[in-house]
C-alpha cells in the first residue's frame, strides 16, 4: 500500500504508543483520541518498530476507513 504509515516507516508489527502526547494503551484508546481531530489536522506520532527502536514523526489525518 502508498500509506502516510507507508511513507513514514510504519509497518505492521509496530505499536503505536502516543497520540500528540497522549499515551495510547488500548485499541480503544488510539480511536478515542484520533476522534477527537478531523482530516487534514497534524498529529505527532510515537511508535515503537518491531526492533524495539522509537520513532516520533508528525501525520497530517486523511479521512475515510483505514486500510
Amino acid at each position: 500500500c502508498n500509506t502516510a504509515a507507508d511513507s513514514r516507516g510504519l509497518v505492521p508489527g509496530d505499536v503505536i504508543t502516543a497520540v500528540d502526547g497522549q499515551a495510547i494503551t488500548t485499541p480503544g484508546s488510539l480511536t478515542s483520541i484520533t476522534a477527537e481531530y478531523h482530516p487534514g489536522e497534524v498529529v505527532s506520532v510515537t511508535w515503537e518498530s518491531i526492533s524495539g527502536a522509537r520513532h516520533i514523526t508528525s501525520f497530517t489525518l486523511g479521512s475515510g476507513p483505514a486500510r
